[in-house]
């Protein structure tokens, strides 16, 4: 590309025989374009080797204006002829040393049934909307992304909504974390079911508060272990049962005690041993043994 800050270029004339094909072949020419305003317009310039057409205005041969451009056997039209004659758009070329994919492209396929919009970026592209966007898909969306992704939303909320079918989050290999810095709340109007495949490590360092308007279950295969550093209370409205398939111990450093608002009754199979280190005190209105 050889250019000025005007947007002009030199040219090679068929008819100079002369011509060397280099900056002093012609004078500066202008290069017309679809549109041009101040700072604002299309800009297009012809490169080295393609072939243009070359006006003159009034005819004077000292005002020539390139007023577009044509393709020979040297440099064909971007999409193939006449095989993809349906198509039309705009590819350019990474240069210096691009090849034939090496390009920014923008095509347009009108084929009946075929129709596509086809963009390409060669390397990055950046888009800039000032204001709202709005995208609107009749049919299946894929993104496709090899490396990383970020969206970063600023100000205000984000809001994804189904209103009909399922939703999958999938990580095949790595981890996913989830990070809210103020409160979270999540509502699940139906059924929910968590499955993990190996440890499940959940740590609260305030309070924990379970709340169930119907029936409460743990069901544990191997062992279950209970730990407070203050006290622990276990309270039903009802009746409280503690049953163990072999043994039942209830143990206290110091002193234990089992106290029934009317009676209480400890019952044994075949034997049971009421057993003090010291002095033991059996107390009531009325003790009856046997």
């Amino acid at each position: 590309i050889w250019t000025d800050k005007y947007g002009r270029i030199k040219v090679q004339f068929h008819w100079d025989q002369r011509g060397t094909h280099d900056e002093k072949s012609s004078c500066w020419v202008r290069v017309a374009q679809g549109w041009a305003g101040k700072n604002w317009g299309a800009q297009f310039l012809p490169r080295i080797g393609q072939e243009v057409i070359v006006s003159f205005l009034d005819g004077d041969p000292d005002r020539p204006l390139v007023t577009g451009a044509v393709y020979n056997a040297e440099h064909m039209p971007p999409f193939g002829l006449p095989q993809h004659q349906t198509q039309s758009g705009i590819r350019s070329r990474s240069t210096k040393g691009g090849g034939l994919p090496d390009c920014n492209e923008i095509r347009l396929e009108d084929k009946k049934g075929s129709e596509d919009f086809f963009v390409q970026a060669q390397k990055d592209m950046n888009v800039m909307v000032k204001h709202d966007r709005t995208k609107t898909v009749l049919n299946n969306e894929v993104i496709k992304v090899k490396k990383n992704r970020t969206t970063t939303i600023e100000e205000e909320n984000d809001s994804l909504e189904i209103s009909q079918g399922d939703r999958m989050i999938e990580v095949k290999k790595g981890k996913e974390t989830h990070t809210v810095k103020a409160t979270r709340t999540v509502t699940v109007e139906g059924d929910e079911t968590h499955t993990n495949k190996n440890n499940f490590t959940q740590t609260v360092k305030g309070n924990h508060v379970l709340k169930v308007t119907g029936n409460l279950t743990i069901d544990v295969t191997g062992s279950v272990t209970i730990k407070s550093g203050k006290s622990v209370t276990t309270q039903a409205g009802m009746s409280l049962t503690n049953k163990a398939g072999t043994s039942l111990t209830n143990k206290a450093g110091t002193s234990l005690t089992n106290q029934a608002g009317v009676s209480m009754t400890n019952k044994a199979g075949a034997s049971q041993t009421v057993d003090g280190g010291g002095m033991l005190t059996v107390k009531g209105g009325i003790v009856k043994i046997n």
